[in-house]
């Protein structure tokens, strides 16, 4: 089984996809395979993602499908995806450096009990961008970057897909979910992940009035404590970390 699953989830992007998988090939650290989930791209794009099956070979996959929007195809990706962490990195974001995937693995190794894991971004305006933490004050009022967080495959069972009523934040509703799962544990660590595009792109053009509705509603509220963690789970946990060393 892969370390990661990287998610890329596309549409008409031919001009920026190219340099998003460049991104992940670079990569010092190979435990991982690229899921392209396309919604259906009249442009360029499914031609320039396929000039790296050889730097890739298997490790690439390609979908196209049409889709109700960037989640729907992000909860397509997560249904079939193999590895052990799930990340998602837009078409027009990149990662950061040659080794930022091996010192996410590092970490994650670090701490067998975490199941979603998050560090920050730097702005392709400028500047990198202080993530606000899974704490109910912050997160109530700023999300946190998808670019930068890296989910368990398990948080698919625990919380579920991308909740599509909100086209526009549901991302932001999946990591309130997540804050307010008592099953999962969630921790940060010191290290920008990725470059995102911060200049277009879906949430900075459009506001999801829909979410902000159900956000309100949620400031002040604590979520409850971790579960304990079972001895079963403790058990598998070290297996499998042992198994990807």
């Amino acid at each position: 089984m892969r370390f990661f699953s990287i998610i890329l989830p596309t549409l008409n992007a031919a001009d920026t996809v190219r340099d998003a998988l460049a991104s992940i090939a670079s990569q010092s650290f190979t435990s991982y395979e690229v899921l392209l989930q396309d919604g259906g791209s009249t442009d360029n794009t499914l031609a320039q993602a396929a000039t790296f099956a050889g730097p890739l070979g298997g490790r690439l996959k390609i979908q196209q499908r049409p889709d109700a929007g960037v989640y729907d195809a992000m909860n397509r990706a997560m249904r079939r995806a193999q590895g052990r962490w799930f990340y998602f990195l837009g078409a027009d974001d990149v990662l950061e450096g040659l080794d930022v995937l091996q010192r996410m693995a590092d970490e994650i190794r670090a701490r067998p009990r975490v199941q979603v894991i998050h560090g920050q971004v730097r702005l392709k305006s400028g500047g990198v961008l202080p993530e606000s933490g899974f704490q109910p004050k912050l997160l109530t009022r700023n999300n946190i970057c998808h670019q930068a967080i890296f989910y368990r495959r398990d948080v698919l069972r625990l919380v579920g897909d991308y909740d599509l009523a909100y086209p526009v934040w549901a991302d932001w509703d999946y990591n309130m979910r997540c804050l307010f799962s008592r099953r999962l544990d969630i921790d940060e660590v010191d290290l920008v992940v990725a470059t995102y595009n911060d200049l277009s792109g879906l949430s900075h053009a459009n506001p999801d009035a829909a979410y902000l509705a159900q956000l309100k509603a949620l400031r002040g509220k604590t979520p409850p404590p971790p579960a304990p963690w079972p001895l079963w789970q403790r058990a598998r946990r070290s297996l499998e970390n042992w198994i990807d060393r």
